[in-house]
């Protein structure tokens, strides 16, 4: 095994290992994926291109009867995985992306089952195939399957997998005599090409921090530009799948910068995820080393087992092992300790969730009753002393905000937390808003503000990040209707019970309407969000009930000729509450705070205020 293909191993091991911490870091600020994709390849691209050209390589990649190839590269390996990956990790930590990544050496020998016969898999291939998935299932089961938007994070990232797993397939078969610099220069160029006009359309909404702004720098020179070209010379010494076998260290360091850097704690669903990825994909590249380990590791023992008479020839090529040769001990070994280790952590980790309702009680309780003393204005723990730092997403809409100035203390979250500021002993002039995305803020890791209120809702899989303090929201139901209908007009529940009525499957608005508006006729029921409203649009229902947010935003912004009839109570409602650093001192007290607040009834009369009649919104009895 040449020094060349181990620099490349060791290289590419260590920058394809690092970028989901960078990703994490730019989509947090609000970069949107797309973005981040085309920003950091363009960038690759004009780095590659001015070396490739010096070079005088450039001109091989540009004979006729490689663009197709080239272009199925770019978008299976670039176009489509770029963006997932970005996407995915906008609703999932950076280490759970990496682990789920780890699956690449599978799905290689997944695909070889159609389209190369050289790394096809044989049994003990298969059972590396069906272990490794096992590790996604209990990944996905475990850490990810209580919120949605995890779920759709998590699907992207394996999406992008596939692509991942494509794409040196295609350098082998169809690209391999192509210099790599060559090769990745035209492959990121037509990457750039096709990602342009999806970044014209999702720019970023600010200009991203400097955080952000290195972070798409390093993404481009290094994890993009240098790991790719490295990635090619790779595959060049040792095929696709021992190239893939990169993805038994690139989790782990993804992980390590995700605990040491941004905080992350992977559940016990991530690590039993990650033991049985590595042991399935170890076992479905035939239980391969790293390249070139194994030949060196036969040699000294050779050498051991005849101290004697010392090798005096040179090195030459060893062969490939036999696919079918029989497991060896090593192997075995690893295999016999990581299965049993990740069922272990899985079985520990299930009966940790069946508890998470009492531990969550248990903690909420504890919020409730802080020490007296640990809330007085002078003892709490605050990011800038003596003052109170409040953070929420720009632009602010109504009817939480008003003229997109939190500061204001108009609007239903405003009015919320300038009341919990007074309640921790803060006057107005005290209370500094800051700029956090939403999308930033339940992110893991060290905080810039105390407390963000955002109508963030509180899920399980949030608060395994960050804090949330006692709920200060309840969402009640709404119904909405077209302007001028006569469903518009009414004024009481018993004014919709003939009325035809649409939902969405999965919401709690079936529920509602079935148990407290009892119509005459069952509700028409729909599969996603657009197919209501293009229901309601049409004349296919007389109204649609949903949350009362999401009334607002759909009033406001996807019907602008429809109208709130009003609202009403139902049980099972989204809640809202303060989100803080996780572990923070400070949480107790917020949540004393707004027990307070709905004690005393000023929660509701803030709510009545903002969010009822006056913004639109009477209630229905």
């Amino acid at each position: 095994m040449s020094a060349r293909a181990w620099t490349a191993f060791a290289a590419v091991s260590t920058l394809w290992g690092i970028p989901y911490l960078f990703i994490k870091v730019a989509v947090d600020d609000g970069v949107p994926p797309v973005f981040l994709a085309w920003a950091r390849v363009t960038l690759g691209a004009v780095v590659l291109l001015v070396l490739a050209q010096r070079a005088g390589v450039l001109r091989s990649a540009l004979r006729r009867g490689n663009a197709r190839w080239l272009l199925a590269y770019a978008v299976l390996e670039i176009c489509l995985p770029f963006p997932l990956i970005a996407a995915g990790e906008q609703h999932v930590p950076s280490s759970l992306a990496a682990i789920l990544i780890a699956a690449v050496p599978m799905l290689v020998a997944l695909l070889a089952l159609r389209f190369d016969r050289s790394e096809r898999a044989t049994g003990r291939r298969a059972a590396g195939l069906a272990i490794g998935f096992a590790g996604v299932i209990a990944l996905v089961g475990l850490d990810v399957s209580g919120s949605a938007q995890a779920l759709v994070g998590a699907g992207a990232i394996l999406l992008a997998a596939v692509g991942y797993a494509a794409g040196p397939m295609i350098i082998s078969q169809q690209l391999a005599d192509l210099d790599p610099r060559a090769l990745m220069a035209v492959a990121l160029t037509i990457a750039a090409l096709l990602l342009t006009p999806a970044a014209l359309l999702a720019p970023p909404a600010h200009t991203p921090s400097t955080d952000a702004l290195l972070s798409i720098v390093i993404l481009g020179l290094f994890c993009t530009a240098a790991a790719f070209v490295l990635f090619g010379a790779l595959i060049g010494e040792v095929g696709p799948g021992r190239a893939t076998v990169i993805t038994y260290i690139s989790p782990i360091v993804a992980v390590a910068l995700g605990v040491a850097v941004l905080g992350e704690r992977p559940g016990a669903g991530a690590v039993a995820g990650l033991l049985l990825i590595l042991a399935g994909s170890w076992l479905s590249t035939d239980g391969r080393l790293p390249p070139g380990l194994e030949g060196r590791i036969a040699r000294i023992r050779g050498r051991l087992s005849n101290p004697p008479f010392p090798d005096r020839h040179p090195d030459v090529a060893e062969p490939p092992p036999s696919r079918s040769s029989p497991m060896k001990p090593l192997r075995l070994l690893s295999a016999t300790v990581l299965i049993p280790a990740a069922l272990f952590v899985a079985a520990c980790g299930s009966d940790d969730s069946s508890s998470s309702s009492s531990t969550q009680a248990a903690a909420s309780t504890a919020a409730a009753t802080p020490a007296a003393d640990t809330c007085q204005k002078a003892s709490l723990s605050l990011v800038n002393g003596g003052q109170l730092t409040v953070a929420t997403d720009k632009p602010a809409y109504p009817p939480y905000f008003v003229d997109d100035t939190p500061s204001n203390g108009k609007g239903f979250e405003s009015a919320v937390a300038y009341a919990i500021a007074k309640q921790l002993g803060f006057a107005p002039t005290e209370v500094k808003w800051v700029v956090e995305p939403f999308n930033a803020s339940y992110a893991p890791g060290p905080k810039k503000f105390d407390f963000d209120v955002n109508q963030i809702s509180i899920s399980p899989a949030r608060a395994k990040r960050v804090d949330f303090s006692k709920p200060y929201y309840t969402a009640p139901q709404a119904v909405v209707a077209l302007k001028g209908s006569d469903e518009a007009k009414a004024t009481s529940l018993a004014d919709l019970k003939s009325a035809k009525l649409g939902v969405q499957v999965g919401t709690t608005s079936l529920d509602a309407v079935t148990a407290t508006i009892q119509p005459s006729s069952q509700p028409k029921v729909f599969n996603d969000s657009n197919d209501t409203v293009r229901a309601l649009k049409t004349g296919g229902v007389d109204a649609v009930v949903v949350d009362l947010p999401t009334a607002f935003y759909l009033t406001s912004a996807q019907v602008p000729n429809s109208k709130i009839v009003g609202q009403f109570d139902a049980p099972g409602g989204d809640t809202w509450g303060a989100l803080l650093q996780k572990g923070s001192k400070l949480t107790p007290c917020v949540s004393q705070a707004v027990d307070k607040l709905s004690a005393s009834g000023e929660l509701k009369q803030l709510q009545t205020k903002w969010m009822g009649a006056a913004a639109g919104a009477p209630e229905l009895r």
